[in-house]
């Protein structure tokens, strides 16, 4: 579950003698206007509003198992509002109803709060305590599923993908695969079995989710393994390899679900009606971006084709729909365009020249536009936790200038940004900024020396 009810529905459930009362309840909530964080606000204000009405009909036995689903709805809103005291909270008091019940046939409702407050302590980053919440769904969740139900075997599906997220938190990665192999599984017999005319775009969507999860473990344990040299470099690129067709699989789920790119004269499509497609365009980028920096990592040049989608789809996000939230992942898309421009060797790729300064000239335009995204997050949204980001995006930058016979602008990038990435980790900057100071120190050490 990861989308909560419209809190006046919860009042429809109640026993209203006078209609005219559910009527005045309803017009008094907040209405549900603005940014889908003023939304989720106003939603909030208005779950305990409807919590409150609630509980002068609690002594019900049916209002209580109602109660117990609200909550657990509006555990849902704490989460989306990064609440996570309140989250617990929610989910705690929902668990506390149910337990005091003791009905079997409310075991669903039990099993997704135990997966909803698992998935809290994974977003806490507290892997251990998850488990505990997760293994406890499952277990709910394969005794349910074993009856045969989509709808209950979808709830399986759900529990072993959370279940996979809190096992790579932990390290644990064949645990993790075999839990993601059995995720999809499930979702394939469930599409397998359904009429064509009966399948939902949330069945296509968790399909396609249990893909990117699929893939995400092993791009992580390839380069974990590499890491900490239970892996050679070989033999992660060759892990790393066998991601890519999960990734093509998710894609071709996902890219019939959403308006196309572009249209037939190359310009950006819009979504619209704002809202209709929920966060399938999100997990369409996610899938490109991430499909990309895959390729880019293991020397594929379908890079190239795989870097122009996920920043399409990124800028359709965030200058058409105006989700600047997602403004770092297009930083991040353009700068994998530009390294995969400016280390690319091989043969010529279509509309490219691919031959050395050439090749640096275009990549310096991404890094262009990598660096003036990151700056423009710093400076006129104040999001400090992106300076690293911007450091990293210049010194590429100042090496590209470099290259490119600009040797005088490219020592200053350099020496500008290189202090600013000190900076950063000082103040406990993480292990893949490590990575691009020695590599800074490296590449560019001529140049830095009179800045350290």
């Amino acid at each position: 579950m990861s989308q909560w009810a419209e809190p006046g529905a919860w009042l429809d459930q109640l026993p209203w003698r006078n209609r005219n009362k559910l009527s005045q309840a309803k017009a008094q909530l907040p209405a549900r206007t603005g940014s889908r964080r003023l939304q989720a606000i106003a939603d909030l204000i208005a779950y305990e509003d409807v919590r409150r009405i609630y509980s002068f009909a609690s002594s019900l036995r049916r209002v209580k198992v109602e109660l117990a689903n609200l909550l657990i709805h509006k555990g849902l809103v704490h989460q989306s509002l990064n609440d996570m005291p309140g989250a617990l909270s929610a989910c705690d008091q929902s668990l506390g109803i149910l337990r005091s019940l003791g009905l079997e046939e409310l075991e669903q409702f039990m099993a997704t709060a135990l997966e909803n407050k698992g998935i809290i302590y994974l977003q806490l980053r507290e892997p251990t305590e998850a488990m505990a919440y997760v293994d406890q769904a499952i277990k709910i969740r394969e005794r349910l599923g074993n009856r045969g139900r989509h709808d209950l075997r979808s709830q399986l599906a759900r529990a072993y993908y959370n279940q996979v997220s809190t096992f790579a938190q932990l390290g644990l990665w064949d645990t993790a695969l075999i839990l993601s192999d059995k995720c999809i599984e499930i979702r394939r017999q469930i599409i397998e079995e359904t009429d064509v005319s009966a399948i939902t775009t949330d069945m296509k969507r968790e399909f396609a989710m249990a893909y990117l999860q699929r893939a995400g473990i092993d791009f992580a344990d390839a380069s974990e393994g590499e890491k900490n040299g239970t892996m050679t470099w070989v033999q992660a690129n060759n892990r790393r390899m066998l991601t890519a067709p999960f990734y093509h699989i998710a894609i071709q789920i996902l890219e019939p679900l959403v308006p196309p790119l572009v249209d037939s004269d190359g310009r950006i499509v819009p979504l619209e009606p704002e809202g209709q497609y929920g966060d399938l365009p999100d997990l369409l980028a996610d899938a490109y971006v991430n499909k990309a920096a895959l390729l880019i990592r293991i020397h594929d040049p379908r890079a190239l084709q795989a870097c122009d989608l996920a920043i399409i789809s990124l800028q359709r996000l965030v200058i058409k729909l105006g989700k600047h939230e997602l403004a770092d992942r297009l930083a991040v898309a353009y700068e994998n365009k530009a390294v995969f421009l400016q280390d690319y060797v091989g043969p010529t790729l279509p509309g490219l020249a691919m031959y050395g300064q050439n090749n640096h000239q275009e990549a310096l335009l991404w890094f262009d536009k990598a660096a003036a995204t990151y700056e423009a997050l710093i400076k006129e949204e104040g999001k400090q936790q992106f300076l690293g980001d911007w450091a990293r995006a210049r010194l590429h930058r100042a090496r590209t200038l470099m290259d490119t016979g600009n040797r005088d602008r490219g020592t200053t990038e350099a020496r500008e940004a290189f202090p600013i990435l000190q900076a950063v980790m000082a103040n406990g900057g993480g292990a893949d900024l490590q990575g691009v100071l020695d590599w800074a120190k490296e590449a560019l050490g001529e140049v830095l020396q009179r800045s350290t």
